[in-house]
């Protein structure tokens, strides 16, 4: 490759530490352009997001706070982003922006979760005219959505024909390898991730349906067991602390240690996993048990690679997507409560299935894991490649993988 095809890319916001989904995009767009990325140690509001996930603050932020200040307003008043106007004296030739619209000039590509976040996550705050116009524009090159549910929650939102073709679907990926299953024999082996710093977040993700249903279970099956990788609160650990075989890891894991715990489970028993925990389930071929949440059917295939559950008496109808993403802040409070008993139901039922079927955990192992093959949705080599096409066109580079 010659340097002179080589583009500068602004990643931005430029010193905003993103998420762990975007390590391999991060190194790919850096080997193959200059990439203008230095994420700030000091620039973090890591504390106030541990206070949203607070089942009564967050309560009282959506009823009382939001109607007048966004939360991305808020972290903007207590951590205040400088180095985002420096930017404007930066020299690049495109702007790849997650989940904001670039407050400088330039051409860009909009990288999407979903709608809500072009509003501070707060879908009444969204500025549909602006979004619409700056989207029209000939500054923006390409729109990429995570995934299905992404788009539709866009297109539900923002009505305009005209950048329609510039919208393009790009899940996340992972790049598959050679793992050796370390199951252990006569014992299986469940298994529920999530933060280790913060308590609230293990009932964000369904933390409390995920023991209940576990409450049910091994009172049927004496060979399973329960490991959860998250922190909890005291509350929690001394209501369940007698659970058979329940284990729980609060520490830190280093990505070694965390490979091994994966390889070593045979069932993933989460209610709302993250979108990188359920692409990690594909690598470590895991079957899961998870809600129909958000973009959950797009990674987990209903009888295919583990068991989608039926989630609409909490979140609404994805059909009115616009009503979707509109509730979504409040019904997430609903996991913090007992759920519908024919969903509580469901979920048992399903998780029993896979518990009591080792042929079809092994059908769904190598299903999974095929979804990473050449062609298939989630094969990394696949994703890097489309997306060096669309930053070709946006900057009429030649660059080639």
């Amino acid at each position: 490759m010659k340097n002179q095809f080589k583009k500068v890319i602004l990643f931005y916001p430029p010193n905003e530490k993103k998420h762990s989904l975007y390590g391999e995009t991060i190194a790919f767009l850096s080997k193959h352009h200059h990439l203008l990325y230095t994420p700030s140690k000091s620039y973090s509001s890591y504390s106030l997001m541990r206070l949203s996930r607070n089942y009564f603050l967050r309560k009282i932020y959506l009823n009382f706070i939001r109607p007048h200040i966004s939360f991305i307003e808020l972290k903007n008043i207590f951590f205040p982003n400088k180095n985002i106007q420096k930017s404007k004296n930066l020299k690049f030739d495109l702007i790849y922006s997650t989940n904001y619209i670039p407050s400088i000039p330039g051409s860009y590509i909009l990288d999407l979760e979903n709608v809500s976040a072009l509003g501070g996550y707060d879908y009444y705050r969204l500025n549909k005219s602006k979004i619409g116009q700056s989207f029209e524009s000939d500054d923006c090159k390409a729109i990429i959505c995570w995934n299905e549910a992404s788009k539709e929650s866009l297109l539900a939102t923002i009505k305009s024909e005209k950048f329609i073709k510039k919208i393009h679907v790009l899940p996340f990926a992972i790049k598959k390898e050679r793992i050796k299953k370390k199951l252990q024999i006569g014992k299986i082996r469940l298994l529920f991730v999530s933060s280790i710093n913060n308590p609230q977040d293990f009932e964000m993700k369904g933390g409390i349906i995920a023991l209940e249903v576990y409450k049910e279970l091994v009172d049927r099956f004496n060979n399973i067991e329960f490991v959860i990788r998250s922190k909890l609160s005291n509350r929690i650990k001394k209501k369940y602390s007698n659970l058979k075989n329940l284990v729980l890891i609060e520490e830190y894991l280093s990505d070694k240690e965390f490979s091994k715990l994966l390889s070593e489970t045979d069932i993933l028993l989460e209610p709302i996993p993250g979108i990188q925990l359920m692409i990690e389930c594909l690598k470590f071929r895991i079957p899961a048990v998870v809600f129909d949440f958000w973009a959950a059917p797009e990674i987990i295939f209903d009888g295919k690679n583990g068991f989608i559950i039926d989630s609409r008496s909490i979140f609404g109808d994805k059909k009115n997507m616009k009503k979707y993403i509109q509730n979504m802040g409040h019904n997430f409070l609903k996991l913090y409560s007992p759920v519908k008993k024919s969903v509580f139901n469901e979920y048992i039922n399903k998780t029993s299935i896979l518990i009591s079927n080792k042929m079809l955990r092994d059908k769904m192992m190598r299903y999974a894991n095929n979804l990473l093959n050449k062609g298939r949705p989630y094969n990394s080599q696949q994703r890097n490649k489309l997306l060096l096409n669309i930053i070709n066109r946006a900057t009429k580079s030649s660059v080639k993988i």
